[in-house]
């Protein structure tokens, strides 16, 4: 179940599914290392998806100065069901409706999600030493 994080209520869903994260890290998802949950008040738009009430896969639009920028982040036992892909998709959509384009790094070595990018419309516009930064143009 996809769930928007708008209030306390919701947000104590992300807030488990960060705790996981510091249990369980995925090396290519560093976006809560340095930031705390506040952070999602600068977000255009969050999203938490939840099997049996446990939250397991997450993302967002966020604003960085005249940017907007997609993370998305699903808990490696529940890889490979194509719950990335359709938040990368419902992220999409929201970010055609606010007339945003949008951008995301992807680690060079996270194959799968690179061709995921690209194949849903993401080009690449930036090549650094260890990452591609992605663009949607809406």
């Amino acid at each position: 179940m996809l769930t928007e994080i708008k209030n306390n209520n919701t947000r104590d869903l992300l807030s488990q599914f960060i705790n996981e994260l510091s249990e369980n890290p995925i090396p290519s998802f560093r976006y809560f290392n340095k930031r705390n949950i506040d952070c999602i008040k600068n977000h255009i738009y969050t999203v938490v998806w939840t099997e049996n009430n446990k939250p397991v896969a997450y993302g967002h639009l966020d604003i960085e100065g005249d940017k907007t920028w997609l993370g998305v982040c699903v808990l490696e036992k529940y890889q490979g069901m194509n719950l990335g892909k359709f938040i990368v998709s419902v992220l999409i959509d929201t970010a055609k409706r606010k007339g945003k384009d949008i951008h995301l790094s992807c680690d060079k070595e996270n194959i799968v999600a690179l061709n995921m990018y690209l194949k849903n419309g993401f080009f690449i516009v930036k090549k650094l030493p260890h990452a591609y930064i992605l663009k949607y143009k809406v």
